[in-house]
């Protein structure tokens, strides 16, 4: 925070002179030395304005500090905090897609398995067809009938 020394008056800085602050007015939120404050609490406009003293602006001024060193504070702690759950979330979401892919790879395999049974399954066929007398055809039909049973 600023030294005592650093507060000047705003309406003396106006006018390009520099005079310590030794009050405040919180309705025109101004600094004031002790002779503007005169001139102040006697104008028409600011007479019913309540000032304090540069005690208690400085008092003011420790309590915005400590107040926004609190909320910076509690600030960082909810962006870890924040920060935590997504870490969660994505932790989560990466098992579940692994789970997935793994289970899809699973399929994908069976499903492999079951095209090249297919595949020998049609061979089977072809050949039965073109090579095979009556008979053999029927036991062939009846032999691979029960293969795609298996199958299944």
């Amino acid at each position: 925070m600023a030294a005592t020394d650093d507060i000047f008056c705003d309406i003396c800085n106006g006018r390009h002179i520099t005079k310590p602050a030794e009050h405040w007015c919180p309705e025109c939120e101004e600094t004031m030395c002790s002779e503007c404050l005169t001139h102040h609490s006697i104008s028409k406009y600011t007479r019913n304005h309540e000032s304090t003293t540069e005690k208690k602006l400085k008092k003011v001024q420790e309590e915005r500090l400590r107040y926004s060193e609190e909320v910076e504070s509690m600030r960082a702690k909810m962006n870890a905090h924040v920060n935590q759950i997504e870490q969660n979330v994505i932790t989560k979401l990466e098992d579940s897609e692994n789970e997935i892919k793994s289970q899809l790879e699973k399929v994908l395999s069976v499903l492999s398995e079951k095209m090249k049974a297919v595949e020998i399954l049609e061979g089977n066929v072809s050949s039965i067809k073109n090579y095979a007398t009556d008979l053999q055809s029927f036991l062939g039909i009846h032999t691979l009938k029960t293969e795609i049973d298996k199958q299944k």
